[in-house]
C-alpha cells in the first residue's frame, strides 16, 4: 500500500527523513518494500488493517518508535443534526453491515483540490477528479476509513433521501463510476434508493449518482461490511478496489467515526453546512481492558522490562491505562485497548506491542528451555518392523492392496476359514464412492490370493506378505485389528512346510517362543498359551498353482510378546564380508540354511538371503546366495581365518543339505 512522506510530514512534523522512516518501519512495525521520492509502499500483516493501513496509522507508529506522543488531526464532533427530514438509512441485514452512518450536506460549489492536496493522492495511486470527490479519497488515505459521497439531488425523494443497504436483486445492473455495466448477483451487497443501485457496498460507487460541478447537496456514507462477503464479492465482480482491500480485512467499525469526523471538518473548511445525519450501529464494538504483567513479559519473551517503559509505550501507542481498576496481580497494570486496535485481544499481544517497539534486536540470544523426554517407543511398530525385516531375509516381497471391497467380493473357500477365526462380520460403508468399494476387507488373504492370480501366469513362485488393517463389526461396534497375510505360491508342488518355518520364525522374532499349530478344519491353528494367533491354510488355484497362506493376528501378539532388548557396544574391529551361492533342492527352507549358516561357528555376525534363482533348466533345483558376515569383537579377522571358516561352511551345506557348492 503507498504512502506519501509529505502527508505524514504534516500528521507528525518529527517525521525523520525518508531513508530513516524505512529504517525504523522495517525494524519496529512493517516491512516497507519500495521507497522513492515521497513515495513510501509498505506491506502489513492481514490483522493490522484496522489501525495501520492509514497515514494516521504510520505517523502514529513512527512517533511510538521514537518514543513521541502523537496528536490525531480527528476532531470529534458532538451534538450532530439527526433526525432533521433530509436523510433516512435503513439495513435489510445487520450481519452483512454492522454499521452504516451518512451526513447529508448543502456545499455551494464543486471545484478542483489544492495541489497539494493532488499530489498526495497521486502519490498514493489515486488520480484527482474534483475537490469532493478527492477529499473523500484524501480522508480515506488519512483515516484509513473508505467513505463515498452521493449527489443528493439524484436520490428519489421530495425532502427526505433514502438510502437502503440491501442484497442485489435478480437481473439488477448498475454502471460504475469507470463506466463498467456489471449484473449483479443476489448474494452482492448494494448500497440503494428507493428505485436504483447508488453503489456496490464496500467496493465501487455508481456513475449516475456521482459529485459533479452542477451538484449542490451531497450524502456522505462511510460503514462497515462483512468483510468475508465483500472479498468474495469484489473476486466474482473483478473489482479490485482500494476500499474492497480495506473492508475485506475486516476493519474496525469505530472507523466510521473518525472517518466521518475528518471529512465533516474538511467539508466545513469548504464551506458545506452539515444539515442532518443518521447512523445505523446496532451492537457497537467495546473497548477490551487486558492485564499487562511485567513478570508474565519477562518469562514470555525473555527480557525484563519496567512498568513505567511499558505504560510509555502504551500510550504512545494510542492505549489507555485503566484509571479506576487496579490489577489482582503484583507488578502490573490493566490496558484500555482502543477500539480500532482488533487485534489486540490478550496479554501476548500486549507483550508483542511492548517488544517491537523496544527493538527484536535488542533480545539477547538464549537457548530454549524445554524439557527432554525419553523417546516413546510403540511395541506395535516394533513388531510390524522385526516381521518386515524377518520376512523380507526370507525373500518375500511386500504388497499393499485396497482395505475397500465389493459386498461379499472376499467370501471364497480359504477366506470362510479366516472369517471363523475373526468371528465378525463385515462392515459396510454408509457412503461409499461406488459398488465396488462398499465394505471394509474383512481378512488379508482375499487381497493376497487376487495378488496371486494376477501374476501366476508370470511366474512360477511367488512369495508375498501383507501387513494391514482388517474391520469386524459385532453389533453396533466396528472392530479394527492389525494383521500380517503372507501368501507362498508354486506351480504343482505345495509350500505349506515353508510357510510354517516362516511363521515360526515370525513369532521367534516377536519373542514367542512357546508355539503350538493344531489341526482343525483342514486348517493349522497358530497358539501360545491357549490363545489363537492365527492359523494356516492351503489353496489350490486353478492352472495348478498351489497357494500357503498365512494370516496372524499381530495385535495378540504384540500382547504376548516376551522380547527381551538386550544391548551392546558398537564393534570395535572391522567386519569381513563374503558371498556363497549354491544349488540345493526346491523343498530345502530357505530357514535351515540361514540357520545352519548362523550356528557355525562364534565368527559369524550375521547371514542374509542376497540372491534367489529359479530356472527350467535346473529341474528341481534352485540357486541361492547367502551374504555372510564374520566379525570378532577382540580382533581383526584374517583372510585365512575366513577362508578356513568359509571352507568349513561349504562342507557343512553339501553334507546336510545335497548342496551344490556354485
Amino acid at each position: 500500500m503507498k504512502f506519501s512522506h509529505t502527508l505524514l510530514e504534516k500528521l507528525f512534523p518529527k517525521t525523520p527523513p525518508l531513508k530513516r522512516v524505512v529504517e525504523l518501519l522495517n525494524f519496529h512495525s512493517f516491512e516497507v518494500e519500495r521507497a522513492s521520492g515521497d513515495m513510501l509502499d509498505i506491506k502489513f500483516p492481514a490483522n493490522r488493517y484496522s489501525d495501520a493501513a492509514s497515514h494516521i496509522g504510520i505517523a502514529r507508529e513512527i512517533a511510538a518508535v521514537l518514543g513521541h506522543d502523537f496528536k490525531t488531526p480527528v476532531k470529534r464532533i458532538v451534538n450532530l443534526p439527526t433526525k432533521k427530514g433530509f436523510l433516512a438509512v435503513k439495513v435489510e441485514d445487520k450481519v452483512a453491515c454492522p454499521r452504516y452512518a451518512a451526513r447529508y450536506f448543502e456545499i455551494d460549489k464543486v471545484g478542483q483540490s489544492p495541489a497539494w492536496i493532488k499530489k498526495i493522492l497521486k502519490t498514493c495511486g489515486v488520480q484527482p477528479i474534483n475537490s469532493v470527490v478527492d477529499l473523500m479519497n484524501y480522508v480515506m488515505l488519512e483515516t484509513g476509513q473508505p467513505l463515498h459521497a452521493f449527489d443528493a439531488d439524484q436520490l428519489y425523494g421530495d425532502k427526505v433521501k433514502t438510502i437502503l443497504v440491501r442484497y442485489a436483486k435478480k437481473d439488477e445492473h448498475i454502471t460504475t463510476l469507470d463506466g463498467r455495466n456489471i449484473k449483479l448477483d443476489t448474494g452482492v451487497l448494494i448500497i440503494a434508493g428507493l428505485k436504483n443501485p447508488l453503489a456496490i457496498a464496500g467496493i465501487k460507487g455508481g456513475k449516475d449518482f456521482g459529485i459533479t460541478e452542477k451538484t449542490k447537496r451531497i450524502v456522505v456514507e462511510a460503514a462497515n461490511f462483512n468483510a468475508q462477503l465483500i472479498r468474495k464479492s469484489a473476486h466474482d465482480l473483478k473489482l479490485p478496489t482500494d476500499a474492497a482491500l480495506r473492508f475485506a480485512h475486516d476493519i474496525s467499525p469505530a472507523l466510521v467515526d473518525v472517518g466521518l469526523d475528518r471529512a465533516t471538518a474538511l467539508l466545513s473548511a469548504l464551506g458545506a453546512r452539515l444539515r442532518d445525519s443518521a447512523d445505523v450501529y446496532p451492537r457497537p464494538a467495546s473497548e477490551e481492558v487486558i492485564e499487562f504483567s511485567a513478570d508474565r513479559y519477562a518469562a514470555l519473551i525473555g527480557a525484563p522490562i519496567s512498568l513505567a517503559k511499558a505504560k510509555g509505550c502504551f500510550i504512545h501507542l494510542g492505549f489507555s491505562i485503566d484509571p479506576v481498576r487496579r490489577s489482582g496481580v503484583k507488578n502490573s497494570f490493566l490496558v484500555r485497548v482502543p477500539s480500532w486496535r482488533t487485534d489486540v485481544t490478550a496479554f501476548e499481544d500486549l507483550a508483542e506491542e511492548v517488544m517491537r517497539l523496544e527493538g527484536v534486536n535488542k533480545l539477547t540470544p538464549r537457548a530454549p528451555e524445554v524439557n527432554i523426554r525419553p523417546v516413546e517407543e510403540d511395541d506395535a511398530v516394533i513388531i510390524k518392523d522385526l516381521t518386515r525385516d524377518s520376512l523380507v531375509r526370507a525373500g518375500l516381497s511386500e504388497v499393499y492392496n485396497y482395505s475397500f471391497v465389493s459386498v461379499g467380493e472376499d467370501v471364497s473357500l480359504a477366506d470362510k476359514r479366516v472369517r471363523q477365526f475373526l468371528s465378525g462380520k463385515p462392515v459396510a460403508l454408509e457412503n461409499p464412492t461406488s459398488v465396488e468399494l462398499a465394505e471394509l476387507r474383512t481378512t488379508l488373504t482375499f487381497g493376497l490370493l487376487k495378488n496371486i492370480r494376477d501374476n501366476s501366469r508370470f511366474f512360477e513362485r511367488i512369495s508375498i506378505f501383507e501387513i494391514g488393517k482388517v474391520f469386524a463389526t459385532n453389533g453396533n461396534k466396528v472392530r479394527e485389528s492389525l494383521y500380517l497375510g503372507i501368501a507362498l505360491a508354486a506351480r504343482g508342488s505345495e509350500r505349506i512346510s515353508e510357510l510354517k518355518g516362516m511363521v515360526s520364525e515370525v513369532l521367534e522374532e516377536a519373542g514367542i517362543g512357546d508355539v503350538i499349530m493344531r489341526e482343525e478344519d483342514e486348517a493349522l491353528l497358530i497358539e501360545s498359551d491357549h490363545d489363537v494367533l492365527g492359523l494356516i491354510q492351503s489353496v489350490r488355484l486353478e492352472k495348478g498353482v498351489f497357494v500357503a497362506t498365512a494370516e496372524l493376528d499381530l495385535g495378540n501378539i504384540v500382547l504376548l510378546a516376551e522380547e527381551e532388548k538386550e544391548y551392546r557396544p558398537l564393534a570395535k574391529f572391522p567386519a569381513v564380508i563374503r558371498d556363497i551361492s549354491i544349488l540345493v533342492n526346491d523343498e530345502v527352507r530357505i530357514g535351515d540354511v540361514v540357520q545352519e549358516i548362523q550356528d557355525f561357528g562364534n565368527l559369524i555376525e550375521n547371514v542374509d538371503l542376497s540372491d534367489e534363482y529359479s530356472d527350467p533348466k535346473l529341474g528341481d533345483r534352485r540357486s541361492l546366495t547367502f551374504r555372510i558376515i564374520f566379525q570378532a569383537h577382540d580382533r581383526t579377522l584374517s583372510d585365512k581365518e575366513v577362508n578356513v571358516a568359509m571352507a568349513g561352511i561349504s562342507e557343512m551345506l553339501i553334507e546336510n543339505f545335497d548342496a551344490e557348492i556354485r
